[in-house]
């Protein structure tokens, strides 16, 4: 290693003890007045479509949690099949509800690009793209449950939206691995190992996207392996709290983004500096 780079490291480990404190005290409490920094904070926030996109990811993901650990909550009283050939149930509008939610969630994270210079034909984008075609095939999938709710589960009907929710996991996989090279690509490392160790929420984040996704993709094809196991094959809750663990994770990243963990000996894209009033 030479000297120069030596030297680079050092500066760097040396920030981060000057950053850490017993109390773990935030940056904006000293060296400054922290009103403003506190306000000049709040004003990135606000304004961060990436920050809104991360917020209503973790909404979608608790929504989806909701579903998987409470999804008995149809009324008795609905009517059979016979009665009512397309049966809406509370647990069918949850799924359709949600699944618009994941395409206006997608549509804000590629404005998130377009904010910070990004064009929406960017191959950067791609990921965005697939991820939108992944929420309009859950949604075509949700939207024929309730006339396939009482079929057998060998009926092609069922196998078709089962098909259609297998490509759509496919795609999500895609979308999953596309987000980790942009952020390979786009990450601002200011120094040697910045967005490459544990302690960086970036790696996680990816890794909360990456393994559910795969789990999703192996749930899909148990299921059309062995039609009689749906219902009982639950390994799609994992999936699902793992994208809760990664969508909390993001909104931690987004707010570092942001500014709010300045003052935290924790890796990052961005060095915050701001002025005194």
């Amino acid at each position: 290693m030479s000297n120069d780079l030596l030297q680079v490291v050092q500066a760097d480990v040396n920030r981060r003890l000057s950053r850490s404190s017993s109390t773990l005290a935030l940056a904006f409490y000293a060296n400054g007045n922290w009103r403003s920094r506190f306000r000049q904070i709040l004003y990135v926030t606000k304004r961060s479509h990436y920050f809104w996109g991360c917020v209503v990811y973790l909404i979608y993901a608790s929504g989806i949690l909701i579903i998987d650990y409470y999804p008995w909550t149809t009324s008795e009283s609905e009517g059979s099949a016979g009665d009512h050939p397309r049966q809406w149930s509370a647990v069918n509008v949850q799924f359709l509800c949600w699944g618009f939610v994941h395409l206006v969630n997608a549509f804000q994270f590629l404005f998130a690009w377009m904010q910070v210079g990004i064009p929406a034909m960017s191959t950067v984008c791609i990921p965005e793209y697939l991820n939108m075609l992944e929420a309009l095939l859950y949604i075509y999938s949700a939207f024929n449950y309730p006339s396939v709710s009482n079929l057998e589960y060998d009926d092609p009907r069922i196998i078709h939206i089962h098909h259609i929710e297998l490509s759509a996991a496919i795609i999500e996989i895609f979308a999953a691995i596309g987000w980790c090279i942009t952020w390979w690509w786009t990450y601002n490392r200011t120094l040697p190992g910045r967005g490459w160790t544990l302690d960086d929420l970036d790696v996680w984040a990816c890794f909360f996207i990456v393994v559910p996704s795969f789990i999703y993709l192996v749930y899909n094809i148990q299921i059309l392996s062995d039609l009689d196991t749906y219902g009982t094959n639950l390994l799609y809750m994992k999936a699902d709290i793992c994208y809760f663990v990664g969508a909390v994770i993001y909104v931690l990243v987004s707010l570092r983004d942001c500014g709010w963990f300045y003052g935290f000996p924790v890796a990052g894209g961005w060095d915050w500096k701001f002025s005194k009033e």
